[in-house]
């Protein structure tokens, strides 16, 4: 393995930021940077050889600065939607920053993915680098000074391996994920609603018309959302039912049958490249969003312009509010209690 250490540009406050590009013996790479501990470049072959980015973004670490699309991102300290941007902890009403309708998406405006982080380890014979981010107490409104490590891992099978590691000082809730669009056939090669999808869940939660679920679980049998057997998108995706048309597509968490790392919870396959990418998780959900929004005329890698669906994203998680729907899984962690958590994306092609 070799990793190339390089500077990205400079933040806000004049901070440097920097690239490390993982290469393994096949010339497939990973990049990422400390800035939001972002995920930059994914470069793996087709069937034919032929290698390519697969991963939506942007060229310049300034263009990072906004991301609203959170390409690449790191979300945290919670991923996805709050009810009424609070929760009760301990007693306590926590309310935290209100920045979708009524709801808390991302954790708010300050999300981790705008953030420096400081460089733990690089460890080039082993292909990883490790960032850590300190997040104060009261930080997003949540209690606990809280020490966040996301460790990125490429391995000669060009698997890209995210570990997150974090513990408060306080009871808190821990629930990162990342945000990172794929597209198979090449960052730039247009819609990717005809990739072929398989997803090993029965059932998925269901949400009102502002993605916010209350606690229903719906078998996904004889409904768009039944990818046990392996389909494409694109007809989903403009369905009338109300879990589909009021996100404009599919922006959904998958309630998986048995996350594990010793077999994959999803598979997607280029329609057109052949490149296949295999999704391990030790996280309960998965949350699959067709990039319904993607764009808004915003200057992407290579001078491409990025539409809605070009990118797909799936995003392992505590499901949804699940902090305020106590049936589900919880990602409150106590005081001194270490969250540890790990996703593997697969390369590969046939």
């Amino acid at each position: 393995m070799k990793i190339t250490k390089s500077e990205f540009g400079k933040t806000k406050d004049g901070k440097v930021a920097y690239l490390y590009e993982i290469t393994n013996s096949k010339n497939a790479k990973l990049t990422v940077t400390n800035y939001g501990a972002i995920m930059v470049n994914i470069i793996v072959p087709d069937k034919d050889g032929n290698f390519a980015d697969v991963l939506l973004g942007y060229d310049k670490l300034e263009d990072y600065f906004e991301n609203p699309s959170a390409h690449g991102a790191v979300v945290g300290r919670n991923a996805n939607r709050i009810e009424k941007a609070q929760f009760v902890l301990n007693g306590e009403v926590i309310k935290m920053e209100v920045n979708d309708n009524d709801n808390n998406l991302h954790s708010g405006s300050n999300s981790y993915f705008y953030r420096l982080y400081d460089e733990v380890a690089v460890n080039e014979a082993e292909g990883f680098v490790t960032f850590r981010l300190l997040s104060p107490d009261g930080d997003q409104n949540l209690p606990g000074n809280l020490t966040f490590d996301v460790t990125y891992k490429f391995t000669e099978d060009n698997e890209v391996v995210i570990n997150y590691k974090a513990v408060s000082d306080k009871d808190t809730i821990i629930n990162p994920t990342n945000h990172s669009y794929f597209n198979l056939n090449g960052h730039n090669s247009g819609c990717a609603l005809d990739h072929i999808i398989w997803v090993d869940a029965d059932k998925f939660t269901v949400a009102d018309e502002h993605a916010i679920p209350h606690g229903e679980e719906r078998d996904v049998t004889g409904t768009v959302f039944d990818f046990r057997t392996p389909k494409s998108a694109r007809e989903g995706n403009k369905s009338t039912d109300m879990q589909i048309a009021s996100a404009s597509g599919y922006d959904r968490n998958f309630v998986l049958n048995n996350p594990t790392l010793d077999k994959p919870i999803a598979r997607i396959e280029g329609d057109k490249s052949g490149r296949v990418m295999e999704i391990f998780t030790t996280l309960p959900g998965l949350q699959f969003y067709a990039g319904n929004f993607i764009g808004l005329n915003e200057v992407s890698k290579d001078g491409y312009i990025y539409k809605g669906n070009d990118g797909l994203a799936f995003e392992s998680q505590y499901a949804p509010n699940a902090v305020n729907l106590p049936q589900f899984p919880q990602p409150f962690y106590k005081a001194g209690e270490e969250y540890n958590s790990t996703t593997i994306y697969k390369f590969s092609a046939k």
